[in-house]
């Protein structure tokens, strides 16, 4: 009897301790797609040198950079590139073999994360414009989608320097960084200072920005300013009523619209108003 109570006792462990095995979070063994990006170059490891949504319809090659996660011996990795609605341009397949001589485009399967590069070469002097998107498969599993669209080379351009500036508002008073404390469109006449806050996203290093304040009704440019920038920043530009506001007699804010606008690398990416009242 003792020794049947032993055995029982051993079997109740054994199925805790497997019940407790089976409530643990499990980690995630499954090859997935971690990133998918358009471009239009690629390093030396296929990850991309630029991350687009416009491509100009004179690049010689559009390339769709994808990161591998948790590949396996078998894994199977297809792309296909349409230009939409449902024209089939091209579709490739990858396997994992690249090594530092062979494969070059391929991801590598020995590695927990490695990148992919598809790539399509242009048809002739220039792409069809319009709208285009890459399906990446892992076997017959659907696994990114990404979209992009072929504009001219001065549209494209235009669109990705506007996507450098994330915002532009005005403001009469800053918190302690130096910020606008709350966005407003509306000033009084005697309103004693006028901020203009740009927000900066992804800027190349070296890329030039000039803000131009105008009066409407006049035609009046009041103020040129201009900043280098790169990276993610916040830039603030003010207009003093008791600097500015010797362009008007009554040394006072005239009433009526402002246009501010933004330039890029002499680009106009982005207008705004704000609205002087009476």
């Amino acid at each position: 009897m003792k020794t049947f109570h032993i055995i029982l006792a051993g079997i109740l462990i054994f199925m805790g301790l497997t019940g407790s095995s089976c409530n643990r979070p499990q980690a995630n063994t499954t090859t997935d797609i971690a990133q998918a990006v358009i471009a239009t170059g690629i390093k030396y490891d296929n990850q991309p040198e630029n991350n687009l949504e416009e491509v100009g319809d004179s690049s010689p090659s559009i390339y769709l950079s994808a990161q591998v996660v948790r590949p396996t011996s078998t894994t199977a990795i297809r792309v296909v590139w349409y230009k939409l609605p449902n024209q089939i341009l091209a579709t490739e397949t990858f396997s994992g073999k690249r090594t530092d001589s062979r494969n070059q485009f391929d991801f590598n399967y020995k590695t927990n994360s490695s990148w992919l590069s598809s790539r399509i070469e242009r048809p002739s002097l220039s792409w069809p414009t319009g709208d285009y998107k890459t399906e990446v498969y892992i076997g017959e599993n659907l696994a990114k989608t990404v979209f992009f669209h072929i504009a001219t080379d001065a549209e494209a351009e235009k669109q990705q320097l506007g996507r450098i500036i994330t915002s532009l508002s005005f403001g009469d008073s800053l918190t302690g960084d130096n910020r606008i404390s709350s966005g407003k469109t509306y000033f009084s006449r005697t309103t004693p200072t006028i901020y203009i806050q740009v927000g900066i996203g992804n800027a190349p290093a070296g890329t030039d920005l000039e803000v131009a304040v105008r009066q409407v009704k006049t035609d009046t440019l009041v103020n040129t300013f201009s900043s280098v920038v790169s990276g993610n920043d916040t830039v603030l530009f003010s207009l003093g009523k008791s600097q500015f506001g010797r362009l008007w007699s009554d040394k006072l804010w005239p009433t009526g619209s402002f246009e501010v606008t933004a330039k890029i690398n002499q680009t106009t990416v982005r207008t705004a108003n704000f609205i002087i009242q009476g």
